[in-house]
């Protein structure tokens, strides 16, 4: 170990090969549960930016620490006692317990001294604590901090139980170039690890910390993923040996840079006849299937060649090629038999076999499920005001819609389904309309992708989900912590984001009433009465709707969420204007002001309404006595009136710009007026006209929920 002040911890924790949704999420939390720990046992000073670096690998998960101490530094501590009055007698003189206290602390009564306690003066010492050496530290720090670790799935193995991402078959524990005599699930830490497998290396023994990516890379293996990430570029080259470009697929780059330790880059090609095929069909089989980039031509048509990123250096006899061109082949085929055998029957006359396919045991098959869409579609559709031809069109897309669960090709694929529907509708000449919704209707899934393309598939996208939420929740089905088997936060914040990015302007409560009347007499176990329900499932859908404005494109700030929201949320895509809108105004010199100005009145008429005061509804104007409630009462009238055509118009920022310039006016009058005047008949008129300005503040947004600094 090097004589100097720090050193450089090195830990590396072999396994069985992790997934690869897992990886990279598991590199980072090592990393950052290691710094903190080094942190709390005073090993690395909290001041200073830590050198940390993270390093993974299907089969390892590594961090490197620099600037490690030797040891923790000497500690100071105050140890508290018994109370002052309890210590020394009246005369000033110890009592046993103060003997006792500083016998069991191995000072001298005269070393006690007083500090303030919670509860009163106490007697207290003070205390030096040497430091433990950094390697005795890290023994004793690692394994609690490792096993600690959370994964989605975890894996258990041995006698005791173990619980890891996957099983540990090695480890590695150096500081500088000695060995930390740390175990981890039977695991003892050594300085040997393992080259890639197939590298023909094997046991790699690593002489010092420092000395990681360099021994790995000698045995085929490259620790930091954008290393990975750079070798993958050959992918690139690799395309156009093959006579086109990579289709960019930024996902799958992600999965496969975390499936390889040594990634090499290779082209292969399958028979031209497949190209037949949808290009959903032959782009699913090779890049969901075999985690390979497709190659399209200048033209943009895909061509029949594919470009895959192994783990080796090399492919020198050809065998890792023939060997996908072999399975994609394979594969291909299998689709073209299934599309040829579904393409032999119409997918309406599917809907026998959806009566015999369940979707929940408590709310029947999908062919139920299809025909409350198809009411819950029409519904929607007259809220929305789009009841004629697109109405029509959505109700026959939703009969249309869980079809492909019954071919051959969606049981094959299941990652296309809705997709294979829509390709099988649009060979049966469906109008464009129909065929698209039903190809869209599981769209979207999450934060980024597109939403449906026409409103004929918002429609149905929307009836799907609320059918789900209504329906599961009511059969008692609620995601609890981790589980959500039925994804209804997934369709939640689909229902959230179709609402409040699509075209059409529906209200919430409405929406969910008509999934709960869609059910109509059905024989459904519900576990709650439909308000309660409706409530449940209301609140389920703020959660997202909190989740999309924090975490979507736009990013808002909570506060300003949460101002908008109690304005009122039925209308998202009117509550998404307002949002920006007021995240606009937060800009302005102004806002911090309206905002203070909103919390005053607010606290006001709590408290009025605390002590039983009934506030008016009206403000009677021959009981305004001050110029500055005639000016204020004046100008909220004028607000009012501009702010409703406003509204109306949609114009949000013009709304939000009129409440603010109320400020002068809101200001004169805390200044020059009293609100709890002695009379109560002005005291009631005041307060009644504080309500009246609170309202406009809170038509857009309940600018008393702003947080502004140093205010509370």
């Amino acid at each position: 170990m090097s004589a100097q002040g720090t050193h450089t911890f090195l830990l590396e924790i072999g396994c069985e090969e992790i997934p690869d949704r897992m990886l990279e999420t598991a590199r980072q939390d090592l990393a950052a549960a290691l710094q903190e720990a080094l942190i709390s046992q005073r090993l690395l000073p909290a001041e200073v930016e830590a050198q940390v670096e993270s390093f993974a690998t299907p089969r390892r998960l590594a961090v490197r620490v620099a600037g490690v101490r030797s040891r923790q530094p000497q500690e100071t501590l105050v140890i508290t006692g018994p109370p002052v009055t309890t210590a020394f007698d009246g005369e000033g003189k110890p009592t046993r317990a103060a003997q006792g206290f500083a016998a069991s602390q191995d000072v001298a009564v005269s070393d006690l001294f007083r500090q303030a306690g919670a509860k009163g003066e106490v007697v207290a010492v003070r205390r030096t604590r040497r430091g433990l050496p950094a390697a005795e530290v890290l023994a004793g720090l690692v394994p609690g901090l490792v096993l600690g670790l959370t994964f989605p799935k975890s894996m258990s193995w041995g006698e005791g139980g173990i619980q890891f991402v996957r099983p540990i078959r090695w480890l590695v524990a150096l500081l500088d170039d000695v060995v930390v005599p740390l175990t981890i699930a039977g695991v003892t830490a050594d300085r040997l690890t393992m080259s890639r497998r197939g590298s023909g290396v094997g046991i790699i023994s690593l002489p010092g910390a420092m000395d990681y990516e360099e021994m790995l890379a000698g045995g085929e293996v490259m620790a930091d993923p954008e290393v990975r990430r750079e070798m993958m570029k050959g992918i690139h080259a690799a395309a156009a040996r093959a006579g086109g470009e990579i289709v960019a697929d930024e996902s799958l780059l992600e999965t496969v840079l975390n499936m390889v330790e040594y990634p090499g880059c290779l082209e292969g090609s399958f028979p031209d006849e497949f190209l037949d095929l949808p290009v959903e069909v032959l782009t699913t089989t090779l890049r969901h299937h075999q985690h390979c980039f497709t190659v399209a031509g200048k033209d943009g048509r895909l061509l029949a060649r594919f470009v895959a990123v192994v783990n080796a250096p090399e492919d020198p006899d050809g065998a890792i090629r023939a060997g996908y061109e072999r399975v994609i082949a394979g594969r291909l085929a299998d689709a073209r038999f299934f599309y040829r055998e579904d393409r032999r029957q119409p997918l309406a006359s599917r809907l026998e076999m959806l009566e015999r396919t369940r979707f929940h045991a408590d709310l029947g098959s999908y062919a139920d499920k299809a025909r409350r869409m198809q009411i819950l579609v029409g519904r929607l559709a007259d809220l929305a005001g789009v009841a004629g031809e697109v109405g029509k069109r959505a109700v026959q897309a939703a009969g249309l819609s869980k079809c492909d669960l019954a071919t051959q090709m969606e049981n094959e694929f299941p990652e296309l389904q809705g997709v294979v529907g829509g390709l099988y509708a649009r060979e049966e000449g469906v109008p464009a309309e129909v065929w698209r919704a039903v190809y869209d209707h599981y769209s979207p899934e999450g934060l980024d992708d597109a939403l449906p393309r026409d409103r004929e598939g918002i429609l149905v996208s929307l009836a799907d989900r609320l059918d789900n939420l209504v329906g599961l929740m009511g059969v008692g089905i609620v995601p609890k912590g981790s589980r959500d088997p039925f994804a209804l936060r997934r369709a939640a914040l689909g229902v959230v984001r179709l609402l409040a990015e699509g075209p059409l302007h529906l209200p919430v409560a409405a929406a969910l009433g008509a999934a709960r009347q869609a059910y109509g007499d059905a024989p459904v176990p519900w576990k709650s009465a439909e308000n309660e329900l409706l409530d449940q499932v209301t609140r389920f859908l703020e959660g997202r709707v909190r989740h999309l404005f924090e975490q979507g494109h736009e990013k808002h700030r909570y506060d300003s969420i949460a101002a908008v929201l109690a304005a009122g949320w039925d209308d998202l895509a009117d509550t998404a204007a307002r949002l920006r809108a007021l995240s606009a105004l937060r800009g302005q010199s102004d806002f911090e002001a309206l905002a203070a100005a909103s919390k005053r009145i607010r606290n006001i008429l709590s408290k009025a309404c605390e002590t039983g005061v009934t506030i008016p509804a009206e403000v009677k104007t021959e009981l305004l006595e001050d110029k500055a409630e005639k000016e204020l009462h004046a100008a909220a009238a004028l607000v009012a009136v501009r702010a409703a055509a406003d509204a109306a118009a949609g114009n949000h920022e013009a709304v939000l710009a009129a409440v603010a310039a109320l400020g002068p006016e809101v200001d004169q009058f805390f200044d020059t007026v009293m609100v709890m005047a002695d009379r109560e008949d002005l005291r009631l008129n005041r307060l009644a006209l504080l309500a009246q300005v609170a309202g406009l503040y809170r038509r857009e947004a309940d600018f008393a929920e702003i947080v502004v600094e140093g205010t509370s």
